[in-house]
Formats: structure tokens, C-alpha cells, sequence
């Protein structure tokens, strides 16, 4: 609770107040004491001359009578109400109107005795043991003798008590006042402050649309409005940076490629649908370990890996389901400190169906066109031994051409078997079966009519028209 600015301030001027209350207590008692005992100084000055006056008249000094100096001295005392004391220069009691001169000590060195036998005045302060309280004594040299008046200082006590009641009492109100005060103003001062503590409490949890309205034009003041001009911009910066990110995390996941951010403390922070489909991962994982969500232990045990040494890595991951990926593992680094790593799938499996393809369709040429080169080089070498023989060379000849026209019917049939395994879409388009079948007519006219075979088109005015792949179409006639 003490740690708060208002009662801070409230607690500091309260202090304050009091220390000032303290002073104005110590100054102002020392004052009424100082003068009170001036105004006592001056009305004591006064009534010792007055007993040294009516001392004289009554002429006990030059009759040395210290019987009539008593009575004499008791007379005056209660003319002056103040005590009265006669003593001689050796400090000897000769007359005194409050106790028995006999029984008093010797009075030579009391202060102001001493100071009145030497320098011709003294006074006194302290506390009388006859009497049993403070006294103030002033002494006068005066025809031989000391006159001491002394006056109890009770009154100057009372005064002061009653003084410092008063002012007491004076205090604790201003102090109660000064505690009120203190308190409305210190929540005038700390409602704008807490009010600036609040919103910017709220902003960072999350509130970005909190603002401060109602400020002063004060020094708090500007700094709210400043404040407020601070969380529009960051407000604005955020909402581009939140747009981006969207941006970037639809290009990322659009992207065919599986693409991964582990952090360093081992947890997903980035995992695009790509990664997720191939390995499996039905709900993305961000903020949780990444062994929790990738079931492979060798793409973990290579996670683990670069994120101990910082290597790179890059190898070929055969999953269960019989997909191939090409995985490339990368350590991030900042400063040359190890932030996390970057794992990036890509799906080669086609790319290996189509090489495996491609050697099977190697093979399959390779032994295929075998034979009917082998026949063909045969009948070439038979015929150089007929040359002179017109007959068997022509009859060779034609059986050369047949295995040629064999070995390119092969050659066509792998081509197109390739083409058929390997492309895995064919463009469709509408095509009209009248001219497909005219096409193809007109092509094979020639070696129609080699065979003496003929050939009627029916067609009429069809105009039938199908969706397909217009190159497929032809080979289908072609082959029928």
C-alpha cells in the first residue's frame, strides 16, 4: 500500500507538517518562556529598587538591627509580593521574608551573591531546596548588603503549560486538517496517473483500442495525449505487421513444400499444411514440442541433431505410406547464436516413379529392339551374298522392311506407353469425330490401296462432337 504515489505524497506532507508543527512547538514555547521571564526581569529591576528605596527609609541598614531588617524585610515583601532577602557581604542571612534567617546556609557563593558582591548585580536561575521549587533570584549591592528578590517561576510554568496545550491541541487539528488536505489533493494528482496506468496495462494486454480522453492540460496531461498518439501508431504498425503475417502465412501454406520453424526450446513455432499432410498431423502444433507432433523418429533424431551441433542436413525420408521426401534441415542463427532450425520437406515421390519408369522403359527398348535389328542385320547380310540374284535380294529386301516398319511400330508403341505412364494429366478439348476419322483415312489411304483393300466413308453431315484429348482419339482409329 506505501509503495503507491498517493500515499506517498500524503505520508511525506503530513511529515512535513508535522516537523513544521514540531518547530513552531519549540520555538514558540521558548518564546512565551523568554518572555515571560523578560517582563519578570523587568517588574523584579524595578521592585528592587523599590525595597532598596523603602530599605533606606526605614533606616534598619545604618541601625544594624536585624530583628526590625526582618520585620522590616516581611513588610516590604508583602507590599512587592515577592520574596525578600537581606544578606551581608560575607554571605550571611540577615533578613528574610519567607524562611527563619538562623536556619538558611551560608549564601556567599550563590551565583548571584557572588556576581552582586563583585561586579555589583546578579541574578539566577535554579531550583530552591527550601522552597522546593524553581526560583529566579536578582541581588543588588546596595550600603553594604545584598537585596535578593526572588520570584517562583510557577507562573511562567502554568503560562507555558498552558500555552502548550493550546498550541497541542492547535496541531493535532492542522495535523487531522493537513491529513484531508493531503488526501484530496494526492487523488487529484494520482487520477490521471493511475488512469495512465491503466490504459497502459490494458494496451498491453491486448486492448489496442484503449484510449485516454478527458486529459488536463498539465505536464500528465501531454504525456497521456502523447500516449495516445504512441498507441495509434502502434496500433496501425501492428495492423500491418498482422495483415503480413496473414500474408505470409497464406503463401506458406499454399506453398507444396512442408515447411517447419522449431525453436529453440525444441517448440513449434510454424507448420504449414504441406508439412502437416505428409506427416500425418491432423491439428497444428504451434506452441507445443515438436516430438509431440512428428511421429518419425529419424526426421526427430536429425531435429535434435542441428539443434545440438547447428549442422545442416539434407537426406531423402521414406514414410510408411510408401511417399518419398527430399527433407533439408537448416539451423537458424542470430549473432551467431542458435535461434532454431528450418525444416523443409519436398515430395519426390513422383519424381522417383517417373526415373523408375524410365529405367523399366530403358530396359524394355533396349531388349525389344534387339530382335529386330538382329533379323534385320541378318537378311542385310544375306542379301550381300545374293547380290547377282535379283529374285532373293528383292525378296530379302521386303523382309528387311517389314522388321523396320516393325522395330518403329515398337519404337512408337514405348513412346507412346511412356507418355501414357507418365503424363498425369492430358489436356481435354472438343473434337469432332467426322474429321478425326477423315484424318486418318487420308493417312492410311496408301497403304490401303497397297493391300488392295477399299475403304467407304459414310459419314454424311455428322457433326457429332465429344470432350476429349484429340491425339488419344487418333490413335484409337489409328489402331482400329
Amino acid at each position: 500500500m506505501f509503495n503507491k504515489l498517493r500515499f506517498k505524497i500524503i505520508f511525506f506532507y503530513t511529515v512535513l507538517t508535522f516537523v513544521l508543527g514540531l518547530f513552531f512547538y519549540l520555538f514558540f514555547i521558548d518564546l512565551v518562556r523568554d518572555t515571560h521571564l523578560s517582563i519578570i526581569r523587568k517588574d523584579i529591576a524595578e521592585k528592587l529598587s523599590l525595597t532598596e528605596v523603602l530599605l533606606e527609609r526605614g533606616g534598619t541598614f545604618q541601625a544594624r538591627d536585624f530583628r526590625a531588617l526582618h520585620g522590616e524585610v516581611r513588610r516590604i515583601s508583602s507590599i512587592i509580593k515577592l520574596r525578600v532577602s537581606v544578606i551581608d557581604l560575607n554571605g550571611v542571612v540577615r533578613g528574610d521574608s519567607s524562611l527563619d534567617e538562623e536556619t538558611l546556609d551560608n549564601h556567599y557563593y550563590r551565583i548571584e551573591v557572588r556576581k552582586s558582591i563583585e561586579e555589583g548585580r546578579g541574578e539566577s536561575i535554579r531550583y530552591s531546596n527550601s522552597l522546593r521549587t524553581e526560583m529566579l533570584y536578582s541581588a543588588r549591592r546596595s550600603n553594604g548588603y545584598i537585596i535578593r528578590l526572588a520570584k517562583p517561576l510557577d507562573e511562567i510554568d502554568q503560562s507555558v503549560a498552558s500555552v502548550r496545550n493550546f498550541i497541542i491541541s492547535v496541531m493535532g487539528g492542522l495535523l487531522l486538517l493537513a491529513f484531508l488536505v493531503n488526501m484530496a489533493i494526492s487523488k487529484v494528482i494520482t487520477r490521471p496517473i493511475n488512469e495512465t496506468i491503466d490504459f497502459a496495462q490494458d494496451f498491453a494486454r491486448g486492448d489496442l483500442a484503449r484510449r485516454i480522453f478527458n486529459y488536463s492540460d498539465d505536464e500528465v496531461g501531454k504525456l497521456q495525449k502523447s500516449l495516445n498518439h504512441l498507441a495509434d501508431s502502434l496500433q496501425d504498425k501492428i495492423n500491418t505487421l498482422v495483415l503480413e503475417q496473414n500474408k505470409l502465412q497464406v503463401t506458406i501454406d499454399n506453398i507444396n513444400d512442408g515447411i517447419a520453424v522449431i525453436d529453440g526450446a525444441k517448440k513449434v513455432v510454424l507448420l504449414n499444411r504441406a508439412f502437416a499432410a505428409f506427416m500425418e498431423i491432423k491439428i497444428i502444433p504451434n506452441g507445443r514440442y515438436f516430438y509431440e507432433a512428428i511421429r518419425n523418429s529419424s526426421l526427430n533424431a536429425s531435429i535434435e541433431r542441428c539443434l545440438a551441433d547447428g549442422d545442416e542436413s539434407r537426406f531423402e525420408l521414406e514414410l510408411l505410406n510408401g511417399m518419398s521426401l527430399d527433407v533439408n534441415i537448416n539451423p537458424i542463427r542470430e549473432e551467431k547464436t542458435l535461434q532454431g532450425v528450418l525444416i523443409v520437406l519436398h515430395d519426390v515421390t513422383e519424381r522417383k516413379r517417373i526415373m523408375r519408369i524410365k529405367t523399366e522403359l530403358v530396359g524394355n527398348l533396349s531388349h525389344e529392339l534387339k530382335t529386330p535389328i538382329t533379323i534385320l542385320k541378318g537378311y542385310l547380310e544375306t542379301m550381300r551374298e545374293h547380290l547377282h540374284d535379283p529374285s532373293s535380294t528383292s525378296a530379302f529386301l521386303e523382309k528387311a522392311l517389314q522388321n523396320i516398319d516393325r522395330q518403329n511400330s515398337i519404337i512408337n508403341d514405348m513412346l507412346k506407353l511412356n507418355m501414357l505412364e507418365t503424363a498425369p494429366v492430358f489436356p481435354v478439348e472438343r473434337i469432332s469425330l467426322a474429321d478425326i476419322i477423315s484424318n486418318c483415312v487420308d493417312i492410311l489411304a496408301p497403304k490401303v490401296r497397297e493391300r488392295g483393300i477399299a475403304i467407304t466413308l459414310g459419314l454424311g453431315d455428322s457433326r457429332l462432337e465429344l470432350s476429349g484429348n484429340r491425339f488419344l482419339a487418333e490413335e484409337v482409329f489409328f489402331n482400329l
